[in-house]
């Protein structure tokens, strides 16, 4: 709501937009997608600790080898694949029932393909990490 405000007060102008909208593709995006591949829990430091006040050994979560992860991760390589032609897919069947004008398919075709480019990665990540 704060940015539909800014905008509709004149805070925000066309170079605004553009410029917020590469430091999110270029710069914020990818930060938070190398803070979730090595997350790690705090205190995580092996496979246990001593603790001073009762002289307890207390359990402490390892954290995962990011060379592991990704190893396990080779399906991410595909699937981006897989969405584009399933999103061609979708937009030619839409532009044939909808009766899209012949100069307008392409445009259509294009918006279901690429729909969700950036936020595809930051949900498999999401999901594969929890």
């Amino acid at each position: 709501s704060a940015g539909f405000y800014l905008h509709r007060r004149g805070f925000v102008t066309a170079s605004g937009k553009k410029m917020m909208a590469l430091l999110s593709q270029q710069v914020t995006i990818p930060a938070f997608l190398f803070a979730k591949i090595i997350y790690c829990p705090s205190g995580s430091s092996g496979s246990g600790s001593i603790n001073n006040v009762q002289n307890d050994v207390v359990p402490q979560i390892v954290c995962p080898s990011v060379a592991n992860r990704i190893s396990d991760l080779w399906m991410l390589l595909l699937w981006p694949f897989y969405v584009v032609i399933c999103g061609l897919c979708t937009g030619y069947f839409a532009a044939r029932i909808s009766k899209t004008p012949p100069v307008q398919v392409r445009s259509c075709l294009a918006a279901c393909a690429f729909g969700n480019s950036t936020g595809l990665v930051i949900t498999l990540l999401t999901v594969i990490h929890n």
